[in-house]
């Protein structure tokens, strides 16, 4: 979605929001804002606080700031998969031949955005649902045409989903 459409989800003051959870997928915040939420990030790693994932990632450490803040001090959190779908919604669990494609368009329905992560790209990939067959052997072919399969995606949401009126959200 283009800079309108995104402006009407985020509010004036500038509070953080990520319309993915704690996955960061989609967020936003004033200057102050990132700078608050960075300098917690950066206490919980220097004190290693929390630490029972054993892993630190970006949606790792935005969930402990979540959890160390409280949801009403940490920001705005949209519920999970609520605006933001998370990964590729091919309804087949192997697509054998490109044109075959089939979207669940349930799954799409007054969403904004796909997050085509690196675990969904994998997912994607492993279970024959990657929408590029051609040239595309391994997951790094997958992981390097995520871009042209978003882009195929597109395609495919306004071909077999013309009912899922994306103004009707905004």
């Amino acid at each position: 979605f283009n800079a309108e459409v995104g402006s009407k989800f985020i509010n004036g003051d500038g509070e953080f929001t990520s319309l993915s959870s704690v996955v960061p997928a989609l967020i936003h915040a004033n200057r102050e804002e990132w700078e608050r939420i960075m300098y917690v990030m950066m206490e919980l790693l220097e004190s290693r606080q929390d630490d029972e994932e054993g892993i630190i990632t970006d949606n790792v450490m935005l969930g402990k700031v979540k959890r160390h803040l409280g949801l009403f001090k940490a920001g705005r959190f949209a519920p999970p998969g609520s605006v933001v779908v998370p990964g590729l919604p091919y309804v087949y669990d192997k697509i054998k031949d490109e044109n075959e494609r089939k979207l669940d368009c349930d799954a799409l329905k007054n969403k904004l955005a796909i997050h085509f992560s690196h675990k969904s790209t994998d997912e994607a990939f492993r279970f024959g649902k990657f929408p590029i067959k051609a040239g595309v052997s391994s997951l790094e072919d997958a992981m390097e045409r995520r871009s042209s399969a978003a882009l195929i995606m597109l395609e495919d949401r306004k071909r077999q989903c013309p009912d899922d009126h994306l103004e009707q959200i905004i």
